[in-house]
């Protein structure tokens, strides 16, 4: 056997026992809700494209991009610039504004150590939080709920949104039955299940989306130029900066007489 094969094959299994044996667990409430933001737009070029031009990323890659405030102006590289304007959530949580429909919300975090949270958002195309770009929900379903590293001190969060507005809060991580922090879950409001008819005897399939939160043991293994994140069992050590989190997807099949677990 090709012995690339067959690491890939151990890893495989072990990442498949891991996730098909997560358990449940219930959504927190909110420890943080984000209530204000400062905003900007016409810094990214419009629709879908390839090549998109975005003077704020670019920023970000040059290693120039600082933390903005309500009124600083933000010179574009062509020339001109814009202004971060401060808006306020409305009562139903949404920052919305004008210049989200194609431009970016900032807002921040203090944490007082280092922990995982899971970051509920919707509305954003993608999320920067603290540098590192993380997916978003542009189309508000809901469904996209990601652990996020937090830092002692200032965290940074900074929305690209192209409809208008974002919903966010981070929420800590569910509890086991012993009161400690759930290292690997599954969230009900995750599912993907097929829909069942009554009196059809089909063989059906669904994914539900493992969230997983770990401390890094042993950096980043990097292979052939690609790099991996390792994702490790029970509880989370969130003793250390290079604390950080995955997230996994967990499948299983069901066939007639099968049952969801």
């Amino acid at each position: 056997m090709n012995n690339r094969f067959h690491r890939v094959s151990i890893a495989s299994l072990a990442a498949a026992a891991l996730i098909t044996t997560a358990p449940g667990a219930d959504l927190p409430e909110p420890d943080h809700r984000f209530e204000e933001a400062v905003v900007i737009g016409n810094v990214r070029s419009n629709g879908r494209t390839p090549d998109p031009r975005d003077a704020v990323q670019a920023r970000i890659v040059q290693g120039d991009f600082e933390a903005p405030r309500a009124d600083d102006d933000f010179e574009l590289p062509g020339g001109g610039s814009r202004r971060w304007n401060r808006i306020d959530a409305q009562d139903d949580g949404w920052i919305n504004d004008r210049a989200l429909r194609n431009g970016y919300a900032f807002s921040s975090f203090e944490s007082e150590e280092p922990r995982i949270m899971l970051l509920d958002a919707r509305g954003h195309s993608m999320v920067f939080v603290n540098n590192e770009p993380r997916i978003g929900d542009p189309y508000r379903y809901g469904s996209t709920i990601l652990p996020v590293a937090m830092r002692p001190g200032a965290n940074e969060f900074l929305f690209q949104c192209a409809r208008g507005g974002v919903k966010a809060n981070l929420r800590p991580l569910p509890k086991d039955a012993d009161g400690e922090d759930m290292g690997v879950f599954f969230l009900e409001r995750d599912d993907t299940l097929a829909d069942v008819i009554r009196g059809r005897n089909d063989s059906i399939a669904g994914t539900r989306a493992d969230q997983g939160a770990a401390r890094r043991t042993a950096g980043r293994a990097r292979r052939g130029g690609r790099s991996r994140t390792f994702l490790a069992e029970g509880p989370a050590d969130h003793s250390g900066d290079d604390a950080e989190s995955v997230r996994g997807t967990g499948h299983h099949q069901a066939g007639p007489g099968n049952r969801w677990w």
